[in-house]
């Protein structure tokens, strides 16, 4: 429904906040019936939205200034276009009836969508009329203002500044802009394809008043291939130069042909004089940045030209920050990801603390353990006869089986406070440790594992030498006698390793079932508070590699088919086909990677394929290929996660450790036995 006059954004929603109990969107407010939207930098600064439901139908409502929306813009979805000729060719329409009525005053269009629920119910031809008069009922003739379609016009030529053209040379398409909406980033102005065989009609014919500069912009791409590497590099040029257009006879005053969208030589039929009185009655009057001119005849690529065009100096091309941040994107995502691994780490870190203590201490001791049993069995030896009469604390004694002589040990004396040695028993300290064995204390010291009876604190007993003779046979015989210590049962090397080994079991078993992150539902936006489908950005517009925190989802009617949305950073995306696919992996813990950039034949949009990554999925953070190995396994690297990859058919593993590094093993053999802890 189209009203005549015009409004200002600012001072109706204020109005309508204070009077008509609306509120903004974000606001706290939720009894409020009607919500604003703020949604400047899809539709721009002259456009009103609220969301209302009337009835049980969730309605979207918004008034917009029909004559600026046609200068700046082709449509809410599109970027780039214009409807300059379509505004002033328009005859025996209903948007011409409203135009022709309203040219002294401004246009104002109202529009109301009607979501229809999974009901099915349509609502009447009386409802939606209802609706749209209601919009205007909230807006007193106070804050109506009259706005002549010329002055709008004149307005809008004099923030013109220069004709710019930008020249995908590859492509062979340019892009002509007249004026760039800095809120929405919407170009107004034409796609001109094959524009190497007409460039020249363009900048003479479709550029604005000769007195403004022709800024043209060349972009070169090509791709070079390094031999060794065999990795390919692309090459952007850029190149700016300014021209000043003229007729031979120095004249700069150019007429700027009004073109549709669908081809930059359309024409209108008609006489001389009838063009004239449309653009007049449009509100296009000539300025003195843009003399509009709607052609009654056909041109193509062959048409005369006569313009000359001036070259007056070479543009500095300043790229914007966010150009700068897709050159430097590789970086930036590998910091990302550094910094992601890191985060992952120390979360882990917090939750396994306890068990990785546990087990750093069981660890501990059994390396203690080992270090005894090495000491034990790798010093040197002693005769027993060569011992001199006296006592030798006995540090341990290995049971050993011997065919001629039955069951001999081997003990560990400590001569003094540095010199330790071993000597092989006798009869008589053999029967002494095997009458000892026999006793509850000799078998809390005994250790099936590796044969020892040893204590870890203290020496096992006493080894007293009382004298020596030489027997019948030609040999020595030692007299000497075993006195065993006190034994404490927690002293006992047996005792140490099977508390070692049970704690390290059950702290394994603990780490194997314990739950890194608590399973979260995540949020669901509603409907009360999303745009239309189509206003919101698209996913595909994140740059290659990013990683971003689902924040919400939403699920919207679009076209008859339900459409999903996703929040980050603050912002709702459309979520596009691909994660559309993936949206029952979505949860409260979920992060999205944009993988990809595809474009779409049919549609003819760009969407992104995607990789949703739970949190602890860290190793679909990273390349095996690119991680590095793990060289040294001397226990100090803390391991705190392990997780399985598949890598050219087969399961091989990744290890996050506590510095947020990720480490591979360099053969498969390496990776059975590994688990979280000390490697």
């Amino acid at each position: 429904m189209d009203f005549a006059g015009s409004f200002n954004k600012d001072e109706v929603i204020e109005y309508l906040v204070k009077e008509h109990d609306f509120r903004m969107q974000g606001d706290e407010n939720t009894l409020s019936p009607r919500t604003i939207l703020d949604n400047d930098r899809f539709v721009g600064r002259n456009c009103l939205t609220y969301m209302e439901e009337i009835r049980g139908f969730v309605t979207r409502q918004k008034i917009y200034n029909k004559l600026v929306q046609s200068l700046e813009s082709q449509s809410v979805r599109s970027v780039v276009g214009c409807h300059w000729r379509d505004w002033v060719v328009q005859q025996g329409t209903r948007l011409a009836e409203a135009r022709n009525k309203s040219s002294n005053r401004g246009l104002t269009r109202a529009e109301v969508t009607i979501y229809i629920d999974k009901t099915g119910q349509i609502p009447t031809e009386k409802f939606i009329e209802e609706a749209l008069l209601k919009i205007i009922e909230f807006i007193p003739k106070e804050l109506v203002y009259s706005t002549p379609f010329s002055k709008t016009w004149e307005v809008y030529c004099n923030s013109f500044i220069h004709s710019l053209v930008c020249v995908d040379r590859k492509q062979n398409i340019g892009l002509l802009v007249y004026s760039y909406n800095e809120i929405t980033g919407k170009l107004s102005g034409q796609l001109i394809n094959d524009f190497e065989s007409k460039w020249k009609w363009v900048l003479e014919n479709l550029t604005l008043n000769g007195n403004l500069p022709v800024d043209v912009i060349d972009i070169n791409t090509w791709s070079t291939t390094m031999e060794q590497s065999k990795k390919t590099d692309y090459v952007v040029e850029v190149i700016g130069s300014r021209y000043f257009k003229a007729y031979p006879n120095k004249s700069s005053s150019f007429k700027t042909r009004l073109v549709s969208h669908k081809g930059c030589f359309s024409y209108t039929l008609g006489l001389k004089e009838d063009m004239t009185s449309r653009l007049e009655n449009a509100g296009f009057l000539p300025h003195n940045n843009c003399i509009p001119l709607l052609a009654n005849t056909a041109a193509n690529s062959n048409s005369k030209t006569t313009a000359e065009l001036c070259k007056v100096e070479q543009l500095t091309i300043k790229l914007s920050d966010e150009c700068l941040s897709r050159s430097r994107n590789d970086k930036s995502c590998q910091q990302d990801i550094e910094d992601r691994l890191l985060e992952e780490a120390l979360k882990i870190e917090e939750i396994r603390k306890p068990h990785m203590l546990s087990l750093k201490a069981s660890e501990k001791k059994l390396k203690q353990i080992q270090c005894c049993i090495e000491s034990a069995s790798t010093s040197e030896m002693t005769h027993l006869r060569l011992l001199d009469q006296g006592t030798y604390p006995v540090l341990s004694a290995k049971k050993f089986s011997h065919k001629e002589f039955g069951m001999r040990y081997k003990l560990l004396l400590q001569l003094d406070e540095e010199l330790k040695t071993s000597v092989w028993s006798n009869w008589a300290i053999a029967n002494s440790l095997n009458d000892f064995l026999s006793t509850e204390a000799g078998k809390d010291c005994y250790d099936k594992t590796s044969g020892f009876l040893l204590l870890l604190d203290q020496p096992l007993g006493n080894l007293t030498v009382t004298g020596k003779m030489m027997n019948q046979y030609g040999y020595y015989t030692v007299f000497c006698d075993f006195t065993p210590n006190t034994v404490k049962k927690s002293s006992s090397l047996a005792y140490a390793r099977a508390e070692a080994v049970k704690l390290q079991t059950e702290t394994e078993r603990e780490l194997d079932n314990k739950n890194l992150y608590k399973s979260l539902t995540v949020t669901i936006k509603p409907r009360e508070e999303l745009l239309p489908y189509r206003e919101n950005p698209e996913l595909a517009s994140l740059s290659l590699g990013v990683i971003k925190k689902i924040e919400a989802i939403a699920w919207i009617a679009w076209n008859g088919k339900d459409k999903l949305l996703v929040q980050v950073d603050g912002t709702m995306y459309q979520a596009g086909l691909d994660l559309e696919s993936k949206a029952t992996e979505i949860t409260g813990n979920s992060y999205v990677r944009i993988d990809k950039h595809r474009f779409n034949r049919n549609t003819r949009r760009k969407f992104a394929i995607c990789t949703v990554i739970q949190a602890g999925q860290w190793h679909k953070l990273v390349d095996y290929a690119k991680a590095p190995l793990l060289k040294i396994q001397d226990g100090s690297t803390c391991v705190l996660d392990v997780q399985t990859v598949e890598v050219k058919g087969q399961k091989r593993k990744l290890l996050l450790t506590d510095k947020g590094e990720v480490l591979k093993l360099k053969k498969s053999k390496l990776e059975e036995a590994i688990k979280p802890g000390y490697i």
